[in-house]
């Protein structure tokens, strides 16, 4: 995706920065799936911490990018904005149940983890119709000044 944003020197490394940022998320969470928690829970644990951080990282980047460039469709940012205040927020709610070490520790965190996942496939639902949007745009604008140029 950090191709749409090339006309701005800061969109265009903060784009490239959340690419491999997200890049890397992916192949971390590949490697947790291969890293079952009966016979690598140090890994499995170390990967549970390390990749959602760099899922943060990722999104963090393209919120900035979506609010500087100001071509993409809004829903692009604030689809991000809100994964991001849900992320602090899960984030808040598992630091307090790793505290307090009870039911509510284990709770928040199975169910959270679920409803995150849920809570980001939606999200990344939204980031493509947003794509799909700004390359419809994109498109029209195109075809217009093409026929603009066969009318002339």
């Amino acid at each position: 995706m950090w191709t749409f944003f090339q006309k701005k020197k800061i969109t265009k490394w903060l784009s490239l920065s959340g690419t491999v940022l997200g890049v890397v998320q992916g192949i971390l969470y590949i490697i947790f799936a291969y890293s079952p928690a009966d016979t690598a829970f140090s890994r499995h644990i170390m990967l549970i911490y390390t990749a959602p951080a760099f899922l943060f990282g990722a999104i963090l980047a393209y919120t900035i990018v979506f609010f500087i460039d100001k071509e993409f469709p809004r829903i692009n940012v604030y689809s991000f904005l809100a994964m991001i205040i849900i992320t602090v927020l899960f984030t808040i709610t598992i630091a307090i149940g790793a505290v307090r070490k009870d039911l509510v520790f284990h709770a928040s965190r199975r169910a959270g983890h679920t409803l995150f996942n849920f809570i980001v496939t939606i999200v990344f639902g939204f980031q493509a119709v947003g794509v799909v949007l700004f390359l419809g745009t994109k498109q029209s604008e195109k075809f217009k000044k093409k026929i603009e140029k066969q009318v002339r």
